[in-house]
């Protein structure tokens, strides 16, 4: 079932190199300030061994983001497959995470929703990179 049009290679490749961008800016974010996303959260800022799960999150969009840079760097198509499949099911889980947290009154109602959305949109874009990479180009048989 597709929604569109392909991206095409070279519009995916940029676009895990902005996804790659973007990841490396919340994780370090999070990593150096876990206490404004806290605050965005309606939690109170996290101190001492709180702001763990803040920081376990900066590492894995840290790691995110660099599967997608090299990906979109070496040009591969086993690697941007693997970067936009690990993305995919991470926004999955998130934009899942975000509703749960938002239902439980965990989080405010309209950062539940705006993150919802923005995990579902970045869910469809990394599906929409990982497809471009499905079928090898000549080059590649």
């Amino acid at each position: 079932m597709t929604f569109g049009p392909g991206l095409g290679r070279k519009r995916a490749r940029a676009c895990l190199g902005v996804l790659a961008g973007l990841g490396f800016a919340l994780g370090a974010g999070a990593l150096i300030r876990p206490e404004l996303f806290a605050r965005a959260g309606g939690q109170p800022p996290p101190t001492g061994t709180t702001s763990w799960p803040w920081r376990l999150f900066a590492v894995r969009e840290l790691g995110l983001a660099w599967a997608l840079f090299d990906a979109a760097r070496r040009n591969q198509a086993d690697a941007a497959r693997t970067a936009a499949g690990w993305l995919a099911w991470s926004q999955a889980g998130d934009a899942a995470l975000s509703a749960w947290l938002g239902v439980r009154n965990r989080m405010p109602r309209r950062l539940s929703i705006l993150v919802g959305l923005s995990a579902a949109s970045t869910f469809a874009l990394a599906a929409a990179c990982r497809r471009a990479y499905a079928t090898p180009t000549a080059v590649e048989r």
